[in-house]
Protein backbone atom coordinates (compact mmCIF):
# COMPACT_ATOMS: atom_id res chain seq x y z
CA UNK A 1 0.00 0.00 0.00
CA UNK A 2 1.20 3.39 -1.04
CA UNK A 3 1.44 6.04 1.94
CA UNK A 4 1.26 9.70 1.25
CA UNK A 5 3.10 12.20 3.13
CA UNK A 6 2.08 15.21 4.79
CA UNK A 7 4.83 17.73 4.95
CA UNK A 8 4.67 19.94 8.39
CA UNK A 9 4.79 23.09 8.24
CA UNK A 10 6.22 25.87 10.56
CA UNK A 11 4.32 26.28 13.71
CA UNK A 12 1.99 23.48 13.08
CA UNK A 13 0.91 20.73 15.44
CA UNK A 14 -0.48 17.22 15.42
CA UNK A 15 -3.96 18.47 16.58
CA UNK A 16 -4.06 21.89 13.82
CA UNK A 17 -3.55 19.10 11.22
CA UNK A 18 -5.42 16.63 12.26
CA UNK A 19 -8.19 19.39 11.88
CA UNK A 20 -7.01 20.61 8.69
CA UNK A 21 -7.65 17.14 7.05
CA UNK A 22 -10.89 15.74 9.29
CA UNK A 23 -8.76 12.84 11.33
CA UNK A 24 -8.60 12.36 15.02
CA UNK A 25 -4.92 13.45 16.63
CA UNK A 26 -5.19 9.90 18.29
CA UNK A 27 -5.54 7.83 14.55
CA UNK A 28 -3.44 10.38 12.77
CA UNK A 29 -0.36 9.45 15.11
CA UNK A 30 -1.24 5.81 15.03
CA UNK A 31 -1.48 5.39 11.38
CA UNK A 32 1.69 7.28 11.30
CA UNK A 33 3.62 5.38 13.47
CA UNK A 34 2.25 1.90 12.51
CA UNK A 35 3.91 2.72 9.12
CA UNK A 36 7.35 4.82 9.30
CA UNK A 37 10.47 3.62 10.24
CA UNK A 38 11.39 4.00 14.11
CA UNK A 39 13.50 6.72 14.21
CA UNK A 40 10.45 8.79 12.67
CA UNK A 41 7.60 7.56 15.28
CA UNK A 42 5.51 10.54 17.05
CA UNK A 43 5.53 10.70 20.76
CA UNK A 44 2.12 11.01 22.64
CA UNK A 45 1.37 14.42 21.93
CA UNK A 46 3.36 14.69 18.54
CA UNK A 47 5.90 17.18 20.12
CA UNK A 48 8.55 15.89 18.09
CA UNK A 49 6.30 16.41 15.00
CA UNK A 50 8.37 19.28 13.84
CA UNK A 51 11.86 17.56 14.24
CA UNK A 52 10.32 14.10 12.04
CA UNK A 53 9.08 16.68 9.27
CA UNK A 54 5.96 14.91 8.13
CA UNK A 55 3.94 12.36 8.64
CA UNK A 56 2.34 9.44 6.78
CA UNK A 57 -1.52 9.79 5.55
CA UNK A 58 -3.71 6.81 3.81
CA UNK A 59 -5.17 9.24 1.19
CA UNK A 60 -3.67 12.33 -0.68
CA UNK A 61 -3.94 15.96 1.36
CA UNK A 62 -6.99 16.84 -1.44
CA UNK A 63 -9.14 13.31 -0.75
CA UNK A 64 -9.37 13.70 3.21
CA UNK A 65 -10.44 17.50 2.58
CA UNK A 66 -13.23 16.21 0.54
CA UNK A 67 -13.83 12.82 3.09
CA UNK A 68 -13.77 15.92 5.58
CA UNK A 69 -16.48 18.08 4.00
CA UNK A 70 -18.53 15.12 3.12
CA UNK A 71 -18.21 14.20 6.70
CA UNK A 72 -19.48 17.80 7.75
CA UNK A 73 -22.37 17.77 5.59
CA UNK A 74 -23.68 14.95 6.63
CA UNK A 75 -23.85 15.90 10.43
CA UNK A 76 -25.02 19.95 9.40
CA UNK A 77 -28.47 20.53 10.05
CA UNK A 78 -31.04 23.72 10.23
CA UNK A 79 -33.57 23.84 12.83
CA UNK A 80 -36.14 25.73 11.78
CA UNK A 81 -38.35 28.31 13.54
CA UNK A 82 -42.66 27.63 12.90
CA UNK A 83 -46.03 28.68 13.47
CA UNK A 84 -47.53 26.92 16.99
CA UNK A 85 -50.60 26.18 18.36
CA UNK A 86 -51.43 27.52 21.83
CA UNK A 87 -48.60 25.43 24.09
CA UNK A 88 -48.72 25.63 27.86
CA UNK A 89 -45.19 26.14 29.65
CA UNK A 90 -44.27 25.27 33.16
CA UNK A 91 -41.46 26.91 34.77
CA UNK A 92 -39.30 26.00 37.92
CA UNK A 93 -37.43 28.71 39.57
CA UNK A 94 -34.71 28.01 42.38
CA UNK A 95 -32.56 30.65 43.82
CA UNK A 96 -30.39 30.36 46.17
CA UNK A 97 -27.82 32.82 47.99
CA UNK A 98 -25.16 31.61 50.38
CA UNK A 99 -23.14 33.57 53.01
CA UNK A 100 -20.73 31.28 55.41
CA UNK A 101 -22.62 27.95 54.26
CA UNK A 102 -26.18 29.50 55.56
CA UNK A 103 -28.68 30.40 52.89
CA UNK A 104 -29.61 34.07 52.80
CA UNK A 105 -32.15 34.19 50.59
CA UNK A 106 -33.96 30.14 49.84
CA UNK A 107 -36.66 30.36 46.89
CA UNK A 108 -38.81 28.29 44.82
CA UNK A 109 -40.99 29.71 42.05
CA UNK A 110 -43.47 28.15 39.41
CA UNK A 111 -44.93 29.63 36.28
CA UNK A 112 -47.19 29.16 33.71
CA UNK A 113 -46.94 30.53 30.13
CA UNK A 114 -49.38 30.33 27.39
CA UNK A 115 -47.60 30.80 23.86
CA UNK A 116 -48.59 30.91 20.77
CA UNK A 117 -46.69 31.54 17.42
CA UNK A 118 -47.98 32.75 14.45
CA UNK A 119 -46.15 32.99 10.72
CA UNK A 120 -46.82 36.34 8.26
CA UNK A 121 -44.70 35.77 5.05
CA UNK A 122 -41.17 35.70 6.54
CA UNK A 123 -41.95 37.09 9.83
CA UNK A 124 -42.94 35.49 13.24
CA UNK A 125 -45.12 37.04 15.77
CA UNK A 126 -45.20 35.60 19.36
CA UNK A 127 -47.99 36.16 22.32
CA UNK A 128 -47.16 34.98 25.99
CA UNK A 129 -49.81 34.98 28.37
CA UNK A 130 -48.57 34.34 32.19
CA UNK A 131 -51.32 32.17 33.96
CA UNK A 132 -49.64 31.68 37.32
CA UNK A 133 -46.84 32.99 39.15
CA UNK A 134 -46.67 30.86 42.59
CA UNK A 135 -44.14 31.49 44.93
CA UNK A 136 -43.88 27.57 46.20
CA UNK A 137 -41.16 27.96 48.99
CA UNK A 138 -39.27 31.34 50.41
CA UNK A 139 -38.19 31.86 53.98
CA UNK A 140 -40.67 33.81 55.75
CA UNK A 141 -39.08 37.37 56.74
CA UNK A 142 -38.81 37.55 52.62
CA UNK A 143 -42.44 36.11 51.60
CA UNK A 144 -44.05 39.76 52.25
CA UNK A 145 -41.53 41.67 50.43
CA UNK A 146 -41.46 39.05 47.90
CA UNK A 147 -45.06 39.01 46.91
CA UNK A 148 -45.07 42.79 46.92
CA UNK A 149 -42.42 43.34 44.48
CA UNK A 150 -44.41 40.23 42.09
CA UNK A 151 -46.93 43.33 41.61
CA UNK A 152 -44.30 44.81 39.26
CA UNK A 153 -44.46 41.78 36.73
CA UNK A 154 -48.18 42.34 36.20
CA UNK A 155 -47.45 44.68 33.40
CA UNK A 156 -45.81 41.78 31.92
CA UNK A 157 -47.99 39.13 32.18
CA UNK A 158 -49.41 39.67 28.58
CA UNK A 159 -46.39 40.21 25.78
CA UNK A 160 -47.47 40.45 21.69
CA UNK A 161 -43.64 40.42 19.98
CA UNK A 162 -42.21 40.31 16.97
CA UNK A 163 -38.94 37.66 16.69
CA UNK A 164 -36.10 38.13 14.92
CA UNK A 165 -35.47 35.02 12.34
CA UNK A 166 -33.08 33.54 14.63
CA UNK A 167 -36.14 33.46 17.82
CA UNK A 168 -34.69 36.09 20.22
CA UNK A 169 -37.83 39.43 20.81
CA UNK A 170 -37.12 42.18 17.83
CA UNK A 171 -40.01 44.41 18.92
CA UNK A 172 -42.69 44.52 21.59
CA UNK A 173 -45.99 44.93 19.85
CA UNK A 174 -48.21 45.77 23.13
CA UNK A 175 -45.65 48.24 24.14
CA UNK A 176 -47.98 50.80 25.03
CA UNK A 177 -50.38 48.39 26.84
CA UNK A 178 -47.58 47.48 29.10
CA UNK A 179 -47.00 51.52 29.65
CA UNK A 180 -50.85 51.67 30.35
CA UNK A 181 -50.91 48.72 32.73
CA UNK A 182 -48.14 50.05 35.00
CA UNK A 183 -50.07 53.49 34.75
CA UNK A 184 -52.84 51.91 36.95
CA UNK A 185 -50.53 49.95 39.02
CA UNK A 186 -47.92 53.06 39.87
CA UNK A 187 -51.83 54.57 40.93
CA UNK A 188 -52.46 51.50 43.06
CA UNK A 189 -49.02 51.44 44.64
CA UNK A 190 -48.67 54.78 45.41
CA UNK A 191 -50.78 54.96 48.87
CA UNK A 192 -48.95 52.06 50.05
CA UNK A 193 -45.22 53.68 49.40
CA UNK A 194 -43.36 56.10 51.45
CA UNK A 195 -41.24 58.53 50.21
CA UNK A 196 -37.93 57.44 50.33
CA UNK A 197 -35.09 57.73 48.11
CA UNK A 198 -35.25 53.69 47.51
CA UNK A 199 -39.27 54.01 46.58
CA UNK A 200 -38.78 57.11 44.49
CA UNK A 201 -35.93 55.21 42.72
CA UNK A 202 -38.43 51.58 42.33
CA UNK A 203 -41.11 54.05 40.49
CA UNK A 204 -39.06 56.25 38.46
CA UNK A 205 -37.19 52.72 37.20
CA UNK A 206 -41.19 51.51 36.50
CA UNK A 207 -41.50 54.28 34.23
CA UNK A 208 -38.41 53.66 32.13
CA UNK A 209 -38.91 50.03 31.98
CA UNK A 210 -42.50 49.54 31.44
CA UNK A 211 -42.17 52.66 28.86
CA UNK A 212 -39.80 50.62 26.94
CA UNK A 213 -39.70 46.89 27.93
CA UNK A 214 -37.03 45.99 25.10
CA UNK A 215 -34.04 45.88 27.24
CA UNK A 216 -35.94 44.70 30.91
CA UNK A 217 -36.49 41.47 28.77
CA UNK A 218 -33.51 41.30 27.32
CA UNK A 219 -31.87 41.33 30.85
CA UNK A 220 -34.61 39.26 32.49
CA UNK A 221 -32.63 35.73 32.81
CA UNK A 222 -36.13 33.95 32.13
CA UNK A 223 -37.11 35.59 28.95
CA UNK A 224 -33.82 35.19 27.71
CA UNK A 225 -33.59 31.44 27.94
CA UNK A 226 -37.23 31.56 26.66
CA UNK A 227 -36.23 33.73 23.21
CA UNK A 228 -32.50 32.79 22.47
CA UNK A 229 -31.25 33.10 19.78
CA UNK A 230 -31.59 29.22 18.86
CA UNK A 231 -32.92 28.79 15.26
CA UNK A 232 -29.86 27.92 12.66
CA UNK A 233 -27.44 25.90 11.16
CA UNK A 234 -25.54 23.29 13.48
CA UNK A 235 -22.94 20.35 13.28
CA UNK A 236 -23.57 17.46 15.44
CA UNK A 237 -20.55 17.02 17.78
CA UNK A 238 -19.18 14.16 20.14
CA UNK A 239 -17.31 17.03 21.98
CA UNK A 240 -17.92 20.70 23.44
CA UNK A 241 -16.67 23.13 20.90
CA UNK A 242 -16.14 26.80 21.13
CA UNK A 243 -19.01 29.56 19.64
CA UNK A 244 -19.29 32.65 20.56
CA UNK A 245 -19.76 33.93 24.11
CA UNK A 246 -23.00 33.69 25.97
CA UNK A 247 -24.02 37.29 28.14
CA UNK A 248 -24.54 37.18 31.82
CA UNK A 249 -25.32 40.62 34.50
CA UNK A 250 -23.99 39.90 37.43
CA UNK A 251 -26.56 38.96 40.15
CA UNK A 252 -23.57 39.54 43.24
CA UNK A 253 -22.40 42.82 41.68
CA UNK A 254 -24.89 44.80 40.95
CA UNK A 255 -25.76 44.22 37.90
CA UNK A 256 -22.48 44.25 36.20
CA UNK A 257 -22.31 42.22 32.46
CA UNK A 258 -19.71 38.86 33.23
CA UNK A 259 -17.75 38.57 30.41
CA UNK A 260 -17.32 34.50 29.53
CA UNK A 261 -15.81 31.96 27.29
CA UNK A 262 -18.77 29.42 25.79
CA UNK A 263 -18.63 26.14 23.94
CA UNK A 264 -21.50 24.12 22.38
CA UNK A 265 -22.18 20.74 21.72
CA UNK A 266 -24.64 19.38 19.66
CA UNK A 267 -27.03 15.73 19.85
CA UNK A 268 -29.49 14.75 17.76
CA UNK A 269 -31.71 11.66 18.07
CA UNK A 270 -34.15 10.69 14.84
CA UNK A 271 -36.35 13.94 15.53
CA UNK A 272 -35.08 15.65 18.35
CA UNK A 273 -31.98 17.49 19.37
CA UNK A 274 -30.46 18.83 22.06
CA UNK A 275 -28.27 21.98 22.23
CA UNK A 276 -26.07 22.18 25.31
CA UNK A 277 -23.67 25.02 26.06
CA UNK A 278 -20.90 25.14 29.32
CA UNK A 279 -19.90 28.84 29.79
CA UNK A 280 -17.11 29.82 32.64
CA UNK A 281 -16.00 33.38 33.34
CA UNK A 282 -12.92 34.71 31.29
CA UNK A 283 -10.97 35.70 34.00
CA UNK A 284 -8.27 38.11 32.43
CA UNK A 285 -11.96 40.48 31.00
CA UNK A 286 -13.68 40.41 34.51
CA UNK A 287 -10.34 41.64 36.73
CA UNK A 288 -12.94 45.34 37.29
CA UNK A 289 -15.19 43.26 39.59
CA UNK A 290 -11.97 42.38 42.38
CA UNK A 291 -12.13 46.86 42.74
CA UNK A 292 -15.81 46.43 43.39
CA UNK A 293 -15.42 43.28 45.89
CA UNK A 294 -12.70 45.23 47.81
CA UNK A 295 -14.54 48.21 47.87
CA UNK A 296 -18.18 46.74 48.68
CA UNK A 297 -17.90 43.65 50.48
CA UNK A 298 -14.16 42.22 51.41
CA UNK A 299 -14.90 43.73 55.10
CA UNK A 300 -18.46 42.07 55.32
CA UNK A 301 -17.37 38.83 54.25
CA UNK A 302 -13.67 38.75 55.65
CA UNK A 303 -11.99 36.57 52.53
CA UNK A 304 -10.13 37.20 49.66
CA UNK A 305 -11.84 38.05 46.23
CA UNK A 306 -12.14 34.55 44.37
CA UNK A 307 -14.43 35.20 41.50
CA UNK A 308 -15.45 32.04 39.67
CA UNK A 309 -18.67 31.52 37.50
CA UNK A 310 -20.61 28.55 35.66
CA UNK A 311 -23.22 28.10 33.57
CA UNK A 312 -24.42 25.01 31.81
CA UNK A 313 -27.67 25.19 29.67
CA UNK A 314 -28.98 22.71 27.93
CA UNK A 315 -32.30 22.47 25.47
CA UNK A 316 -34.07 20.03 23.70
CA UNK A 317 -36.09 21.04 20.75
CA UNK A 318 -38.53 18.70 18.31
CA UNK A 319 -37.34 19.11 14.97
CA UNK A 320 -40.20 18.50 13.23
CA UNK A 321 -42.37 21.25 14.85
CA UNK A 322 -39.55 23.71 15.05
CA UNK A 323 -40.78 24.07 19.49
CA UNK A 324 -38.54 23.51 22.69
CA UNK A 325 -39.65 20.34 24.34
CA UNK A 326 -37.35 21.64 27.70
CA UNK A 327 -34.37 23.65 29.13
CA UNK A 328 -32.60 23.79 31.68
CA UNK A 329 -30.26 25.98 33.22
CA UNK A 330 -28.00 25.91 36.30
CA UNK A 331 -25.94 29.10 37.24
CA UNK A 332 -23.20 29.60 39.98
CA UNK A 333 -21.74 32.76 40.86
CA UNK A 334 -18.75 32.86 43.06
CA UNK A 335 -17.61 36.35 44.48
CA UNK A 336 -15.44 34.51 47.59
CA UNK A 337 -15.58 31.14 49.18
CA UNK A 338 -17.97 31.83 51.68
CA UNK A 339 -20.44 34.27 49.11
CA UNK A 340 -22.45 32.39 46.55
CA UNK A 341 -25.56 32.34 44.32
CA UNK A 342 -27.01 29.85 42.49
CA UNK A 343 -29.68 30.20 40.16
CA UNK A 344 -31.62 27.44 38.30
CA UNK A 345 -34.64 27.30 35.86
CA UNK A 346 -36.53 24.29 34.21
CA UNK A 347 -38.92 24.66 31.56
CA UNK A 348 -40.97 21.72 30.18
CA UNK A 349 -43.64 21.78 27.63
CA UNK A 350 -46.64 20.20 29.75
CA UNK A 351 -49.49 19.92 26.85
CA UNK A 352 -51.27 21.67 24.22
CA UNK A 353 -53.88 23.11 24.90
CA UNK A 354 -56.33 26.03 23.02
CA UNK A 355 -58.15 26.79 25.88
CA UNK A 356 -56.38 27.30 29.38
Amino acid sequence: MEHKKYYVKRKESLESIANELGISSENLRGYHNRFCDLNDLLSAKGENLQKVGYILIPYSIEQLKINKEKEVLLKTFALEQKPTETLTYLILQNIDMQVSGDSIVDSETEILWKYKKEQNQNSFYAELFQKEHQVKYIKSIYRALTEYMQKFNKPLEHLNVKLRPSGEIKEILNQKDIEDKWLLLKEELSPEMGDTLEEKQMLEGGDNDFKNSLPLLKNSLLHRLFFMDLYKSYTISDTFYSVAPLKYTSQIFNQEEIFLITKQKIEKNNYSVKIKFFSEADIEKNEHLKAIYNSKLRDFLKQEFNYQFTWSLEYTFDMQQGIMLECHSKIKEQAANNYTHLTEHKISLTENLENI
